[in-house]
């Protein structure tokens, strides 16, 4: 079964950032599609959940120098 994730991303500042942490996430095992977008600082993710997990994919966006904002950082008040 694959599953489908966003996170908000934070400390992208060009389209090379947004490029280096695509490749890096589609590289994660597990992933068959990732895509980030520089404009709206998300990334959108379909994984396998039995060969990845949410926290292991938040921890491969701070392998590249980014950080996952919390939910309550990420909604409009």
């Amino acid at each position: 079964m694959i599953s489908s994730l966003e996170f908000s991303i934070a400390g992208m500042h060009c389209a090379s950032c947004a490029s280096k942490l695509e490749s890096h996430l589609q590289n994660q095992k597990g992933v068959s599609q990732a895509s980030v977008n520089l404009a709206t600082e998300v990334a959108f993710l379909r994984f396998d959940p039995e060969l990845s997990s949410p926290e292991q994919l938040a921890h491969a966006v701070s392998e590249v120098g980014f950080r996952v904002r919390p939910p309550e950082e990420s909604s409009p008040d």
